[in-house]
């Protein structure tokens, strides 16, 4: 009896042991994953899964010192593959609703920071949908939405930079586009700052339209300065409609001094819409001289007026013999070959002409009444000149800061 009891205690201890071992060998394994406090190695995926409402894994870190991260993702190898992370967010969403990464800051801070000493701080992509998206919530304040600054003084440095890729793009794809979506005059879709005498908004291409601006009632471009050109043209300038204006001129370097003054012309003007012909002529042995006018003559012009100036020692007398027909008229003088100076002017009567007739005295509409095309010459401030906008306020320059 006494051996029968040996061998049962004997059996039960080795299979106490037994599962003792068990237990140290899988308590083992499990730390071998990861545990706090100390390094960790493992060439095996660690997985948490769960269905809590709230944070699977939560880190909390209560120093706050510069530098310190609750949560830091390390990629040590030198010359990682394509798409290696440090960290990774994924979100298997097929609603479009979550967040593969989100970042919050309770106070003015940055909620997302990303830093690279030569590549790209801060990556978003998406296959079909909106790759980095910044938002103000707010309905009070000034900060931005997003905010991009540079501090290399570097040629071609930029803040920010959107490109389409692809060479044929769609019609009107865009590489920036603003949008305001105030009913009102208020706000700016786009707005261009430069601090110093560059360029607040610069457009180019290679072949196309450097700058187009289009409105469908109001003005396409605007241009306006507060002591400079509110536009400067470098080359020729086409102007398909109505060109109106408080005066004009021609400049051109002075021809007999070019390097020093310039030489400028008024502009002849008219309440009609006239066109002004001349030309000098020689009546024949019996007085007369047909003058021929362009082609186009007669369907352009109506409404003929002539001067004739006899010219020479001559104190002979010049009259229009026959009027304007088949784009053509007859002078007689009463003595033979006489040179007659001529001119003959005549009003548009062109389709264009006629759908276009320039008023010569016009009221102002009522949002203009008023108000000043030039109020400086009527010692009326500039906030009362037709069309003034107040210029947008000056940006504060990017903290550096971040």
């Amino acid at each position: 009896m006494t051996t029968t009891r040996t061998v049962s205690r004997l059996r039960l201890g080795l299979i106490a042991a037994a599962f003792a071992a068990l237990a140290t060998a899988s308590s083992a394994q499990a730390v071998a994953y990861l545990q706090l406090g100390t390094s960790n190695a493992s060439n095996a995926t660690t997985t948490l899964t769960g269905s809590a409402a709230g944070a699977e894994l939560k880190v909390e870190d209560t120093n706050g010192s510069v530098g310190t991260a609750a949560v830091l993702g390390l990629l040590t190898a030198t010359s990682p593959t394509v798409n290696a992370s440090a960290l990774r967010g994924q979100n298997n969403a097929t609603n479009g609703l979550g967040f593969g990464v989100s970042g919050s800051h309770a106070g003015a801070g940055i909620g997302v920071n990303g830093f690279s000493p030569r590549g790209i701080g801060v990556r978003g992509q998406s296959t079909s949908g909106i790759g980095v998206v910044g938002q103000h919530l707010a309905t009070t304040g000034t900060a931005p939405g997003v905010s991009a600054s540079t501090s290399s003084t570097a040629d071609d440095a930029r803040a920010l930079v959107a490109t389409v890729t692809p060479t044929s793009p769609g019609v009107n794809s865009m590489a920036v586009r603003g949008i305001n979506n105030g009913t009102g005059s208020n706000g700016v879709g786009v707005f261009g700052y430069h601090g110093g005498a560059g360029y607040g908004v610069w457009g180019s291409t290679y072949s196309g339209i450097g700058a187009d601006g289009y409105s469908y009632s109001g003005d396409g471009v605007r241009g306006s300065s507060g002591t400079g050109l509110a536009g400067y043209f470098f080359g020729n300038v086409t102007v398909s409609g109505t060109l109106t204006k408080g005066g004009g001129a021609f400049r051109i370097d002075h021809p007999l001094d070019p390097a020093h003054r310039y030489l400028q012309h008024s502009f002849v003007e008219s309440p009609d819409m006239m066109d002004v012909y001349n030309g000098n002529v020689r009546t024949n042995r019996k007085g007369f001289a047909t003058v021929r006018l362009p082609k186009y003559f007669q369907a352009l012009n109506r409404s003929f007026r002539y001067q004739l100036t006899i010219v020479g020692r001559s104190f002979a007398r010049a009259i229009v013999w026959k009027r304007i027909e088949h784009n053509r008229f007859t002078i007689r003088t009463d003595r033979p070959k006489v040179e007659v100076s001529w001119q003959v002017t005549g009003i548009r009567h062109d389709r264009y002409a006629n759908a276009n007739r320039i008023k010569v005295v016009l009221p102002k509409p009522r949002a203009e009444r008023g108000k000043y095309l030039h109020p400086e010459l009527y010692d009326k401030p500039k906030s009362e000149a037709i069309g003034y906008v107040k210029p947008p306020r000056i940006l504060q320059r990017p903290s550096r800061e971040h």
